[in-house]
């Protein structure tokens, strides 16, 4: 078999895998468009987050006609374009507001990669559709092939328009701590604070799971390098030392009024890392992996 068949066969299995990646793409967001808009939002583009049933629908176009091999060369240079464009925006997003999760299937956990993969994922995909450009040539296609592509992009564009609610996009914020004079917070009630020194303060609840979660990464926290004093703050009580005895922390854990954080935070966890008397760094609901956190954080600011 010559080079040349290899390339062709490749280019044709291209077509069925991107084909599925992108219909798969597209009907997970379509189920949830307002939260795909809500990402859109979170990669630094809440002006243009109304965009995002058009994208759905582009998605499932694109995937459709790869799959049923309609007009094989212009839908591979949109959709080599469009995961170009998009791997743009998610490594701008991904540098700019530390955003690691891309969005493209949603909110299925398992499809969830790490940013490297998913790089390095849209690559291979832009690199296989320029294979399917040069190898694959435009055929005459049935006619009942346009009428399942017509029914199935009319029913991924009813299901997004059903779940694309405008008034229920979450706008995000910077917390309102953030780049505040510490002295303006509760902080100095519930600790004494040098003012030479840093300090990393790590507010979770017993009842939340995801702090649970976070704990195992919060203990290589307690590290010189990445702040002089780590400060642990808890809502409620664990009076039966459960939480203490599973985790063995080389810590201590003050335990406070759950109102009196609430002035702090709403969200559990939430760390603060504080520099020169002023909260630098805000990050809530989960706690990264502290050589993440020193790369992302630390080393930029």
């Amino acid at each position: 078999m010559s080079f040349s068949s290899n390339k062709q066969i490749l280019a044709k299995t291209g077509l069925t895998i991107i084909g599925l990646i992108l219909l798969l793409s597209g009907f997970v967001k379509a189920f949830d468009v307002t939260g795909f808009a809500e990402q859109i939002g979170q990669y630094g583009f809440q002006n243009i987050n109304f965009v995002a049933p058009l994208i759905v629908v582009i998605e499932l176009i694109l995937g459709i006609c790869l799959l049923l091999r309609i007009r094989i060369k212009v839908i591979s240079l949109l959709s080599l374009l469009m995961i170009f464009l998009f791997t743009l925006l998610y490594g701008y997003a991904l540098f700019s507001h530390k955003m690691y999760e891309c969005g493209c299937f949603g909110k299925i956990e398992f499809l969830k990669l790490p940013p490297a993969i998913t790089i390095a994922k849209n690559i291979i995909l832009m690199i296989w559709l320029l294979l399917i450009y040069k190898y694959q040539e435009n055929k005459t296609v049935a006619k009942y092939k346009y009428l399942i592509a017509i029914t199935l992009v009319v029913c991924g564009s009813f299901i997004s328009g059903f779940s694309f609610h405008p008034d229920k996009i979450k706008i995000p914020q910077k917390h309102y701590m953030y780049k505040r004079a510490v002295k303006e917070t509760v902080l100095p009630e519930l600790f004494t604070i040098s003012h030479d020194s840093t300090y990393i303060v790590f507010i979770f609840s017993y009842r939340c799971e995801r702090c649970w979660d976070a704990i195992e990464n919060l203990k290589r926290y307690n590290d010189s390098t990445i702040a002089d004093k780590l400060v642990v703050l808890a809502a409620g009580k664990d009076s039966a030392n459960i939480f203490k005895d599973y985790f063995k922390l080389d810590f201590s854990i003050q335990e406070v009024d759950e109102q009196l954080l609430l002035k702090l935070t709403k969200v559990s966890p939430t760390l603060f890392y504080i520099k020169n008397d002023t909260i630098r760094h805000v990050i809530q609901g989960s706690l990264p992996v502290s050589y993440f956190f020193k790369r992302d954080y630390l080393e930029t600011n």
